[in-house]
């Protein structure tokens, strides 16, 4: 399970340096918008999840 945890967070790292390399800096400003909103989003549904299994 660490080692996958690992693995993941190592491939994320590269992509997150090539996209740092290949995009220009309006992209990554867009990009970046989009990766709140995801992240906002997936909280927000964990959330959800957790309290929905707290009450059942």
């Amino acid at each position: 399970m660490i080692g996958r945890l690992i693995r993941i967070a190592l491939i994320l790292s590269l992509i997150i340096l090539l996209l740092n390399r290949l995009f220009s800096r309006r992209q990554k400003q867009e990009l970046h918008f989009w990766v709140k909103i995801t992240a906002a989003a997936l909280l927000l549904v964990s959330a959800a999840a957790l309290l929905w299994h707290m009450m059942i």
